[in-house]
């Protein structure tokens, strides 16, 4: 049931509380406002504490009782299974020593897995038939289980010795040029089992584990990756006709404490979706600039680990909160130009999160309601979703056969720095964000490229593995300190053959075992940029340097200098103040490289400075890759290409209102709620967002 990339449906739906003191007559009445409020799907949780709080007796009847209501309103729904444990088999694993803590149980326990594959069963037996079904949602937000318990530990030596055939090849990797001499190794492969790593986790502190820590983390979105397609096999063995969906969350966020990698665990069910929530994934200010690029970031990465497969917004803010780590609440404005950015991405839908807040707790006080908590009436914000679901139904034939053309920039998205800045975190925990370096040094890039303008996808180490770089012209490697030989080897073949790669932050200092092998930068890039380090050192303030053009480039308060190798004709781009290399330049085989030694997409990612954009950006120009459309700072454009012409979605970033002149041809364009743009240009008011249409001018016919 792999998607494809034709341009499915655009849903709009809402997540919904499934009250179990909810009748037939409250039922119909919320089905009646969603559908009222133009949303046709709706996302449900069934809660396996609730439907089986008795061992095997399960009590269905409120849920059978909403499907019933869905149906009736002509609404499509969207199953969750909700495996937090029912009460009494929490009780039966704590008594047997296996009541494993965290989010949710380890699935790799035979006693979690048969009960939850009986509660599948019960549920998806019961369900399949009804009319109103249209997903499998197998999990809410996949988060592994990281408890090292036997099972895990069993399965992770096999893991190793796949990794590692022979004995010297383990050594090499968790010994090779560690600074603990004493670092833990078993005597043999045959000694390397689960019995010896529970006693090294367990005993090997001071960083003896750390090598062992890195495996462990390579190996989780494996573990992850078995329990998602365990769960898709036991929803599929009852129900081969209706897709399975999983919502990916805290997406741009460091994926390694939880054991997943992204792009992995996104293709393991038939469709996905994202979280997004400002209030608590955000972790930065809340300015209009910074949440909607933000926003922005999340839903290109969704759509790239899919490629132009079946993927959505599946948990969206859309409501107020005030206990999280923002008070936050999204404006009528936010709310249409998430919809509006969320189809301009290709992406197939948006699900809110939630429709109307009944319940409240110490966990979530009713929060991120659509509507009022109280009686479920009408706010701006559910108006503004009601508006742009009427103006996507007069302008559904229009709308529907845009797609979203391929991007000529990747930006390398790496779990494995995760997993290295992770591991840092752990061992220095005084030190705040750290083990967000990575994850701010990509969002910062991406904001540089998406605020100019540019087409951006993501990839992965493995996918660059796979060769997947010929389909683009640039590659940016922001912050990459860590890089795999096969990645370093890719991306050296990518330039000789014309490509372009821009990177910055130390890249490529450390191998696949955080050891530095040799040369900085390593794994064969330092060829490929034609320099060395000369330096690295802390700086009391902002670093700057200065290109050979005049402009003035500055990072955070790590610098690098290099010196370029004789004979391998780099020059250089840019110098500190005190004459020292800080950026050089170099033609390779049929293509060019860039290379940065300050943090400056690290600094950008919550920072509006245009000369710093305008580097990282300048570079896609270099390389002869132009915008989708050319629009001033401050208005984020998206293009959609259908066989008649063109679409734009045009949104504005900062907080005034702005006169935004179009380019040619965009002059020819009118405007989605009708008429054209007066003079050549449009107005948007603060946070606002409007859509051009472009039509192909038929050639007469002689």
């Amino acid at each position: 049931m792999e998607g494809t990339a034709e341009m499915k449906d655009f849903t709009l739906g809402t997540m919904y509380w499934l009250n179990p003191n909810y009748g037939p007559e409250e039922f119909a009445r919320d089905c009646r406002r969603m559908a009222e409020n133009g949303y046709s799907l709706i996302r449900l949780i069934v809660w396996w504490e609730l439907v089986e709080e008795k061992k095997g007796r399960y009590d269905f009847s409120f849920v059978d009782s909403f499907l019933a209501e869905a149906e009736r309103a002509q609404l499509k729904v969207m199953i969750t299974i909700g495996f937090y444990p029912p009460f009494w088999l929490t009780c039966e694993l704590d008594a047997a020593g296996k009541n494993d803590p965290g989010r949710y149980p380890s699935l790799q326990r035979e006693e979690v897995r048969r009960p939850l594959a009986r509660l599948i069963e019960a549920l998806v037996t019961r369900c399949r038939n009804s009319p109103a079904l249209a997903y499998w949602n197998i999990w809410n937000e996949p988060t592994l289980n990281m408890t090292k318990s036997r099972p895990v530990l069993e399965a992770f030596a096999a893991w190793l010795k796949r990794k590692y055939p022979t004995f010297e090849q383990l050594r090499q990797g968790w010994r090779g040029e560690y600074p603990v001499l004493s670092l833990l190794l078993p005597e043999s492969l045959e000694e390397l089992n689960a019995e010896w790593l529970e006693t090294a986790f367990r005993l090997g502190s001071r960083g003896r584990t750390s090598a062992i820590e890195y495996d462990f983390l390579l190996f989780a979105p494996e573990l992850l990756a078995d329990e998602m397609r365990w769960l898709c096999e036991e929803v599929r063995r009852y129900d081969a006709i209706h897709p399975t969906h999983a919502n990916l969350h805290s997406v741009n966020g460091n994926p390694a404490p939880a054991g997943r990698d992204f792009r992995r665990a996104a293709g393991i069910p038939d469709s996905i979706s994202c979280s997004i929530h400002q209030s608590n994934d955000n972790m930065s200010t809340l300015g209009l600039r910074e949440r909607r690029s933000f926003y922005l970031c999340g839903i290109d990465r969704t759509w790239s680990w899919r490629k132009g497969g079946d993927a959505m917004v599946g948990e969206l803010q859309a409501g107020t909160t005030d206990v999280h780590v923002r008070q936050y609440t999204p404006t009528p404005e936010t709310i249409t130009a998430e919809l509006w950015l969320a189809y301009a991405a290709g992406l197939h839908g948006v699900i809110h999160w939630e429709f109307q807040g009944w319940r409240s707790g110490t966990f979530e006080l009713g929060e991120f309601g659509l509507r009022a908590p109280a009686d479920g009436g009408a706010t701006p914000r559910s108006e503004a979703v009601e508006e742009f679901a009427r103006t996507f139904a007069r302008n559904r034939e229009l709308l529907l056969p845009a797609e979203r053309p391929a991007a000529e920039i990747a930006i390398l998205d790496s779990y494995r720095n995760g997993v290295c800045e992770y591991l840092q975190q752990q061992d220095h925990r005084n030190v705040p964000g750290l083990g967000m370096n990575y994850c701010n040094a990509v969002l910062g890039c991406y904001r540089a490229l998406r605020e100019a303008n540019f087409a951006v996808e993501f990839v992965s180490e493995e996918e660059i593995a796979n060769g997947i770089l010929p389909r683009y012209r640039a590659l940016y490697l922001p912050g990459t300190v860590l890089l795999t030989p096969e990645t370093g080897t890719r991306i050296a073949e990518f330039v000789r053959q014309g490509g372009a790669v821009w990177a910055d932050g130390r890249c490529g200092w450390l191998d696949e075992h955080l050891f530095i092998r040799q040369e900085i930068p390593g794994q064969g890039l330092q060829r490929v940029f034609g320099v060395r380090e000369r330096d690295y050192r802390a700086e009391p303030e902002e670093v700057r340097a200065e290109t050979a053009a005049g402009s003035v480039i500055a990072g955070r308060r790590m610098r690098q200098d290099f010196s370029l190798l004789p004979g391998e004709g780099a020059r250089t781009y840019a110098r500190y103040a005190d004459g020292a290399v800080a950026a050089v330049e170099k033609k390779c085989g049929r293509g060019r490289a860039r290379l940065w030694g300050i943090e400056l997409s690290r600094r950008l990612r919550d920072l509006f400075d245009p000369a710093g954009e305008g580097e990282i950006a300048g570079f896609a120009r270099d390389c002869g890759i132009r915008p989708e459309i050319e629009l001033p700072f401050g208005v984020i454009g998206r293009v959609l290409v259908r066989e008649q012409g063109k679409v734009a979605v045009l949104s504005s970033l900062v907080e005034r209102s702005l006169s935004v002149p179009l380019p040619e041809p965009w002059r020819n364009a009118r405007l989605l709620e009708g008429g054209a743009p007066a003079g050549g240009e449009i107005t948007l008011e603060p946070g606002a967002t409007r859509l051009l249409v472009l039509t192909k001018r038929l050639r007469k016919q002689p």
